[in-house]
């Protein structure tokens, strides 16, 4: 499969793998964009592929193989976490682009290999982290980046709900706290270089309820990633401390507060869906052959702190744990270099 267009005119033939509560929504997004055939969905339950297929106006699939050979340019890999691995690496060596909701893999190792099979391939890896497209977050960023609020002295999550019954291969540090892992350092420009945790559950690493992850950044030490399935409720806010003032984002009101002395102020916000914003840049870097909007690199720094941080839950006084610094690992080309391959959607 050819990872360039020839025409920014052709439209993108696409495939959902994984149509569950997550999957079915790429699913019906990429069916309402004018520039995208949906070609199939795929699901290991034959009732649901066809369920989500007929409301999508696609093909239903339940073997992975048959989906591919219809020529794809682009997946989105929404399978369970243990599967993320095997199956991203077999649609890479397809080539197609591949937009795989995070976590990327299950392991540090994992993720490296991915990427690895990317970059030789030349081809886009996108890790799926929606918050990153969140309107809210997004105008935050903006706030920090110009820098006027002075340095940051803590940055601070929460992310509390019922133990989703879907998530069966993955605990709460993989399966929740990768979302602000990668938003704290996202945010700051920084990643940490020191970590340690403690959890709620009967097991230490895969099996814990809750987990507290502590983070060292150098230029301020509080950062903080609280996280619990304990929940009888959905509650999802950050916080950010300067010297003078405080923001407070609410993820799921797409909100943001900016406080002070004097008192509070609500940041306009411009609405919108995260995953179609998610989505649309992961369409747009393909036909541009543009840098990924989130690269799979940067889940090798998330699954790095999740690995630490799963070590110091595990240790009997939950030690601060170093983090290597991960500035030789191989970098994504920023640009793809053109296949003469023919391109499936033109034939």
């Amino acid at each position: 499969m050819n990872t360039v267009l020839t025409s920014l005119q052709a439209p993108l033939r696409v495939g959902v793998l994984g149509v569950g509560v997550m999957g079915q929504h790429h699913a019906r997004l990429y069916a309402s964009m004018p520039d995208v055939d949906l070609v199939g969905v795929l699901d290991a339950d034959p009732q649901r592929a066809a369920q989500i297929a007929s409301r999508c106006g696609c093909q239903p699939f339940t073997q992975l193989d048959a989906l591919l050979d219809e020529g794809l340019d682009a997946v989105s890999v929404v399978v369970p976490t243990a599967d993320h691995h095997a199956v991203t690496l077999a649609c890479l060596d397809r080539g197609i682009h591949c937009l795989v909701e995070k976590p990327l893999a299950s392991t540090f190792r994992q993720c490296q290999e991915l990427n690895a099979a990317a970059a030789s391939r030349h081809l886009l890896l996108m890790v799926g982290h929606i918050e990153r497209f969140n309107p809210a977050i997004q105008a935050l960023r903006d706030i920090i980046g110009y820098g006027t609020l002075g340095p940051i002295i803590g940055i601070s999550s929460l992310r509390v709900a019922p133990r989703p019954p879907r998530i069966t291969d993955a605990g709460i540090m993989l399966d929740v706290g990768c979302h602000d892992i990668d938003l704290l350092s996202w945010l700051t420009d920084r990643r940490a270089t020191e970590v340690r945790a403690t959890v709620i559950g009967t097991d230490a690493t895969m099996g814990a309820d809750a987990a507290t992850i502590h983070l060292e950044f150098g230029l301020f030490k509080s950062g903080v990633a609280e996280m619990s399935w304990l929940y009888r409720y959905k509650n999802r806010r950050l916080t950010v401390q300067w010297e003078h003032c405080t923001a407070l984002l609410d993820f799921m009101k797409q909100q943001l507060i900016i406080s002070n002395t004097i008192g509070a102020s609500e940041v306009p916000i411009m609405r919108a869906e995260p995953l179609r914003r998610e989505l649309t840049a992961f369409l747009q870097a393909i036909r541009t052959d543009g840098e990924s909007p989130v690269p799979g690199a940067d889940s090798l720094y998330t699954l790095q702190v999740i690995e630490a941080a799963q070590q110091s839950a595990a240790m009997a006084d939950q030690p601060w744990l170093p983090l290597p610094s991960l500035e030789h690992e191989p970098a994504i080309p920023a640009a793809f270099p053109r296949i003469d391959e023919p391109l499936m959607a033109m034939v």
